[in-house]
């Protein structure tokens, strides 16, 4: 039997449950070395290159696009010396593998078994066909290829999956114009061939009638699986939302003066975000059950809190993670919080920057809105969203005067934290931002680390 090593959809994330194979970076049949990318997985977060881990020839056993659970096979990596063993007993490899001797009518010549397979199959002389490959060796698309040319068929080239849909449709793929590169259909030439034969079949017979405007298209994997996960949390826990208005006039006040000094320093001058993130992360050392996560009939508390911070991206939502962010500094969790986002936002996140955290924040504040109902982000049991500073009044000495408020809205599992508790901690996090300086003060303590 050949020895072989499986290509799978690797563990990424505590919560990851499928992937999906964006792309194959190494053509099927290509010698691989350990180390090198095979193919892009997309989970709901973000894509990640899976690197081979032993030498030999890669062989495809999913299309790119399938989403599979994790663990699932996706290819094998075949080691050459097996492949040799085969070729030298006179067996087929089940890939495309390094070059064998191939009887030609015109004599040996170098190509694949699966090109020499499919010569044999499509009645091609193999002999005749030129080699694309190292050494001139025939590869299974040179067969393909030559095939079309000789079959009258080179303007008709696809790939595998317009092929499938143009069978499925029924239609006649010679007969769909291709616009693509040296003539070849694409996906986007069956669907207009496809809206030109409905055309003239509602000429001559019943008016059809369409949407004005109206586009369709897929989900993609972070989309689908983003919402597979809020669903899932929404099912899985028992949530509730809790708000509360927070005065902001100390806040902004505090943080125009400290914003001035620091800014004349040199110094990252925080945000309304950075300040209120702070005031959450100090009050969990006194509300330790909102910093846990339930693993079965067991509520587990970490000493530390890692922050985790929603950030938007046009494909979805991802929560980067700051590490220890109890033992921070303001000035060093704005730093931080700043890098992550940068990261999240040019596709530089790494799986461990998206695991582990234990409370989230979610703002919305910079959109305009005053609140919301954020939802659980798993395993965690407590998130809190941040909504805009707008105006508003309060009544002193018998008169309305004019002050700044927010709205800070927390969502909790009821299975481990019940609503007085978390009205508490609301409370707790008010009563930090009415007297900012507390917050906006000082340098981290002694002994911590820069994240």
């Amino acid at each position: 039997m050949p020895v072989s090593h499986d290509v799978v959809i690797p563990m990424i994330g505590m919560t990851m449950k499928e992937g999906t194979v964006v792309d194959w970076l190494v053509p099927g049949g290509s010698f691989v070395e350990p180390g090198v990318a095979l193919f892009t997985v997309e989970t709901d977060k973000l894509q990640v290159d899976v690197t081979a881990e032993a030498a030999g020839v890669l062989e495809h056993l999913v299309d790119a696009g399938s989403t599979l659970p994790v663990g699932a096979l996706v290819g094998r990596i075949l080691e050459a010396d097996s492949i040799g063993d085969q070729v030298a007993s006179g067996t087929e490899p089940s890939v495309d593998a390094p070059a064998a001797s191939v009887l030609g009518k015109a004599g040996f010549v170098p190509a694949s078994p699966k090109a020499k397979s499919t010569a044999r199959s499509l009645g091609v002389d193999i002999a005749s066909i030129p080699g694309s490959g190292p050494g001139g060796r025939v590869l299974h698309g040179d067969v393909v290829a030559h095939h079309r040319v000789v079959s009258g068929d080179a303007g008709q080239r696809t790939t595998p999956l317009v092929r499938r849909l143009v069978n499925a449709l029924r239609m006649d793929l010679a007969r769909i114009s291709g616009s693509g590169v040296g003539g070849s259909v694409t996906m986007s030439d069956v669907e207009r061939t496809l809206a030109e034969v409905i055309g003239e079949a509602a000429t001559e017979s019943t008016p059809l009638v369409f949407e004005s405007g109206t586009k369709r298209h897929g989900l993609t994997g972070m989309r689908r699986v983003v919402g597979d996960r809020l669903t899932s949390s929404l099912r899985d826990t028992a949530q509730f939302t809790v708000t509360m208005d927070v005065p902001a006039d100390a806040l902004i006040s505090a943080l125009r003066m400290i914003g001035a000094v620091w800014a004349a320093e040199g110094r990252l001058v925080p945000g309304i975000t950075d300040v209120i993130s702070m005031a959450a992360v100090r009050t969990l050392t006194d509300h330790p059950d909102l910093n846990s996560r339930l693993e079965g009939t067991e509520l587990v508390t970490p000493d530390t809190v890692h922050l985790g911070m929603a950030v938007a991206l046009a494909e979805g939502l991802v929560v980067p993670v700051i590490r220890s962010a109890d033992r921070l500094d303001l000035e060093l969790l704005a730093g931080a919080t700043r890098r992550i986002a940068e990261d999240a936002r040019t596709g530089r996140l790494l799986p461990e920057d998206l695991a582990g955290s234990t409370f989230t924040v979610s703002s919305l504040g910079r959109e305009g809105v005053h609140s919301f109902t954020p939802i659980l982000n798993p395993p965690n049991v407590a998130i809190l969203g941040i909504g805009s500073i707008r105006d508003g009044v309060r009544i002193a000495d018998e008169a309305l005067v004019p002050m700044r408020e927010l709205t800070l809205s927390l969502t909790v599992d009821h299975r481990v934290v019940d609503g007085v508790p978390a009205a508490a901690f609301l409370r707790a996090v008010r009563d930090l931002l009415q007297a900012p300086l507390t917050l906006l003060g000082g340098r981290k303590p002694a002994g911590t680390q820069t994240p």
